[in-house]
C-alpha cells in the first residue's frame, strides 16, 4: 500500500466512477442544468470535484483496509508498520525473527596462538554471513580462567583445529545451516585452512507473518495468569516476547489429561489436579546442542559419561556420538536414531537433585516424571570405540528446546506461579520426519528443487502439536 495517496494514484476508472456519481446527484437536485461533456459546468464544477471525490474515496478505502488484519493478511504490499499499529491496540507485538547460532570448526595449519576479534566474519558459499559472539584467543595450552579456547591436533597430525560459537548476521530461517556446511574466513586469519559448521545451526526464525499473528491472537489478548491453557500461553509469550527465547507453540497437560501422572501421588491413584506439564516448542526446526564429553573406559572399547541436568536441559534425544573432529551426516536413516555415522550407545535417564526441589516428582518414577525437564540427567555408555585408552573425548549432539531452563525459572517465581499449582516445563516430543521425493515434470516447465525442499521443510515444521500425523 502507498504511504500517502495523491491524485497521481487515482486511476481513470476511479475518476470516471466519481464523475458519474456527481453528475447523477447534481441532476437529481437541479434537473435543468446542462452537464453534458464539454460544457462549462461539467469542466469547471463536476470534474474538479470528481477528482477530490475519487481521491477521498481511495483514501477511505485504504484506511478501512489498514484497520483490518484479515485484509492486510491478503495484501502482499501491506506495510508491516500498519499491522503493528493494529496489534498495539491489543498490547501485542509481532515476533521480529531470531538469529541462528551454532559452532564452527576452524582448521589451521600450525600450532601457534590465534586471535579472533569480536564480530569476526565467516561466510558460506551462498553468501550467508556469521559473526563471532566475542573475542577469542586460541592456544595449545589455554588459560581457561581467561576464556582461552583449546587448539586441537588432528588424529593424523596434518592440521590443527578449534571450535568457536557463531551467530548469524541477521534474522532468518535460512541461516539454520546444516552440519558440514563450508565456511570461509571473511577477515584475515593467518594460517586459516578451512571452516565448516561443527553441528547444525539452530534458532534461526523468520519474521512472524500476519497469518501467524492471527493464529495466536486469541491467546495474546486473553487473561494472563497460569490458570488455563490459553492464559498460560499468553503469560509465557508476554514475558519472553523480546528475549532470545522465541516461543513457537505450547501444549499444557494438566488435570484430566492422560499424560499427566504427577497429580496421582496418593494411595487411591486418583487425579487431584494442580499439576501442569508445559511442553515448550522454542524452535522451528529441531534445535541441536553440541557437547564435548570425556568418557571413562568401563569395558574394552566401551566408555561411559554423564550428561548433567544443566548441560543440555530437558534434551529430547541424542542425535549422535562421534569423534570430536568428525562431521556426522545430517541425514537420518528412516525411522532411526542415532544419525548415520554415530557410535552405538545406551542412554539411561534418571532424575537429578530431586531432594532440592519443591516440585511433586516421585523419586521411584523419576525416569518418567523428570523426562525432558530440567531435572533430567543421563548416563551414556558408548560402544564399539576403536581405542581403549583410560579416557576418550567425544562429540555429542543432542536435540533440545532452547531456553527451557529460563522458562522453568520463570514458572518457579513466587510472583508468577499459582500458589496451588506445580508447573514443570518440558521439551516437546519431537517427530523427526524424513521425506524421499521423486518428481516427474514436463521438461518445458522445470521444477525448482530448492524451493520444493523449502516448502516441504516449512510445511512439516509448521505442524506443531498434533494428535495424529498423516502422510498427506
Amino acid at each position: 500500500m502507498a504511504e500517502d495517496i495523491t491524485l497521481e494514484n487515482v486511476t481513470q476508472e476511479q475518476f470516471d466512477a466519481a464523475e458519474a456519481v456527481l453528475v447523477d446527484l447534481t441532476r437529481a437536485a437541479y434537473p435543468s442544468l446542462d452537464l453534458r461533456r464539454g460544457t462549462v459546468l461539467r469542466d469547471l464544477l463536476i470534474r474538479p470535484a470528481a477528482s477530490v471525490y475519487a481521491l477521498n474515496t481511495d483514501r477511505l478505502t485504504e484506511l478501512q483496509n489498514k484497520m483490518s488484519l484479515v485484509t492486510l493478511s491478503t495484501d502482499e504490499t501491506a506495510d508491516p508498520s500498519d499491522v503493528d499499529a493494529i496489534l498495539a491496540n491489543f498490547g501485542v507485538e509481532r515476533n521480529t525473527g531470531n538469529k541462528a547460532t551454532g559452532p564452527v570448526m576452524v582448521r589451521v595449519d600450525a600450532a601457534r596462538d590465534y586471535v579472533l576479534a569480536e564480530n569476526f566474519r565467516f561466510i558460506t558459499l551462498d553468501g550467508l554471513v556469521f559473526l563471532t559472539t566475542r573475542p577469542y584467543t586460541v592456544r595449545l595450552d589455554p588459560d581457561t580462567t581467561a576464556g582461552d579456547i583449546q587448539l586441537y591436533r588432528s588424529d593424523d597430525g596434518t592440521y590443527y583445529y578449534f571450535v568457536i560459537d557463531l551467530i548469524a548476521e541477521t534474522e532468518g530461517a535460512q541461516y539454520s545451516i546444516s552440519q558440514g556446511t563450508a565456511l570461509d574466513a571473511g577477515n584475515t586469519l593467518f594460517g586459516f585452512v578451512a571452516g565448516e559448521a561443527y553441528s547444525d545451526f539452530s534458532g534461526g526464525v523468520d519474521e512472524e507473518s500476519i497469518q501467524e499473528v492471527l493464529a495466536r491472537l486469541p491467546a495474546a489478548v486473553s487473561y494472563r495468569a497460569l490458570e488455563s491453557r490459553t492464559s498460560i500461553d499468553a503469560k509465557l509469550r508476554e514475558y519472553f516476547e523480546d528475549t532470545a527465547v522465541r516461543i513457537q507453540s505450547i501444549s499444557s497437560q494438566g488435570y484430566g489429561d492422560r499424560t499427566q501422572l504427577r497429580d496421582k501421588h496418593n494411595p487411591m491413584g486418583t487425579a487431584v489436579g494442580s499439576r501442569v506439564d508445559v511442553y515448550m516448542r522454542t524452535f522451528t526446526s529441531p534445535n541441536v546442542v553440541t557437547l564435548q564429553k570425556t568418557g571413562t573406559l568401563v569395558a574394552p572399547n566401551t566408555y561411559q559419561f554423564e550428561i548433567a541436568a544443566d548441560e543440555a536441559p530437558g534434551f529430547y534425544a541424542i542425535r549422535s556420538i562421534s569423534e570430536i573432529e568428525s562431521s556426522v551426516s545430517p541425514e537420518l536413516a528412516f525411522g532411526s536414531i542415532p544419525a548415520i555415522g554415530s557410535y552405538p550407545f545406551l542412554d539411561v535417564r534418571d532424575g537429578q537433585d530431586l531432594e532440592y526441589t519443591f516440585h511433586d516428582i516421585d523419586p521411584d518414577n523419576a525416569v518418567i516424571e523428570t523426562a525432558f525437564s530440567v531435572f533430567q540427567k543421563s548416563t551414556v555408555t558408548v560402544q564399539e570405540v576403536p581405542q581403549s585408552t583410560s579416557t576418550h573425548v567425544f562429540k555429542v549432539e543432542l536435540y533440545t528446546t532452547g531456553g527451557l531452563l529460563d522458562i522453568q525459572t520463570y514458572l518457579d517465581m513466587d510472583a508468577v506461579r499459582n500458589v496451588e499449582g506445580d508447573y514443570i516445563a518440558r521439551c516437546p516430543l519431537i517427530c523427526l520426519v524424513g521425506v524421499d521425493v521423486r518428481a516427474y515434470y514436463d521438461i518445458r516447465y522445470p521444477v525448482d528443487a530448492e524451493q520444493m525442499q523449502l516448502n516441504l521443510y516449512n510445511y512439516i515444521n509448521s505442524r506443531s502439536f498434533t494428535r495424529r500425523l498423516t502422510r498427506s
